[in-house]
């Protein structure tokens, strides 16, 4: 082989790249791999991929030499056609692999592949349309639903939205206080006020948190909170949780 021939051993490796960016099986998580891995993964898929594009070769040379003549007069360089049909194959295989599974079923899988105990509770509540719990670093308490898959095949997630039902914070007793209700909040500024804000949206409401703030995580079942908090409560106190999120399933829905 000429060195042009032994450059062409490089197109190999840049087809197992492709495929790996074009599968979502591993797009969705090439930013988790290190220079080293993503080096190593790309030559062994690169491998894989140039055997089928030399079978395929040989199966031309036999049936069809015409094929490689005409190829070699444009291109005279020693195995030059199945190098470059690694490329498509590539190109081709990460897509067809696309249609086994379907993005949001491979963002669970991902996530299940990590098993960080946040993002599956994350997952879980955005799946099952459940409230969640959310304590940050500042003590500062969001409950609401997650409203989108917070994973990204470009790059390492670093946050999270959530649409917001009711927020408070935890006092130094850490004893979960609520001092805001969004669902009144919305309606109010519906009924009240809509007319005065130019280009308001509930979905304005939506807040983004930041993974690195997070303490905890879990859902969150109104009903349980009351019955464990039914003595404490007073005529001036908070309303039934119960009964303020019965139809929270149709806030939510201002928000899609």
């Amino acid at each position: 082989m000429t060195g042009t021939s032994y450059g062409l051993l490089i197109l190999p490796l840049l087809s197992g790249f492709i495929f790996i960016k074009t599968s979502q099986y591993y797009s969705f998580k090439i930013y988790r791999y290190s220079n080293q891995e993503l080096f190593l993964l790309s030559g062994v898929w690169g491998t894989l991929l140039f055997i089928p594009a030399y079978l395929l070769y040989l199966y031309i040379l036999e049936g069809f030499p015409s094929i490689i003549e005409r190829w070699d007069d444009f291109i005279n360089i020693s195995y030059s056609l199945p190098v470059f049909s690694t490329l498509f194959i590539g190109y081709l295989f990460g897509k067809y692999t696309n249609f086994l599974t379907t993005k949001e079923e491979r963002i669970g899988q991902l996530i299940y592949e990590d098993n960080d105990a946040i993002e599956i509770l994350l997952m879980k509540a955005l799946k099952e349309a459940k409230l969640v719990s959310v304590t940050l670093r500042s003590d500062k308490v969001y409950v609401g639903f997650v409203s989108n898959n917070f994973v990204s095949p470009n790059f390492d997630t670093k946050s999270f939205k959530l649409i917001p039902y009711l927020s408070g914070y935890r006092d130094n007793n850490k004893e979960l206080i609520f001092t805001n209700y969004y669902e009144e909040i919305t309606a109010k500024v519906e009924d009240e006020i809509k007319g005065q804000l130019d280009g308001f949206e509930s979905s304005d409401f939506e807040i983004g948190i930041v993974f690195s703030e997070v303490i905890s995580v879990n859902i969150f079942h109104p009903s349980v909170y009351d019955l464990f908090h039914a003595n404490e409560k007073t005529d001036d106190d908070i309303p039934n949780l119960l009964d303020l999120i019965s139809d929270g399933i149709s806030y939510l829905r201002t928000f899609t």
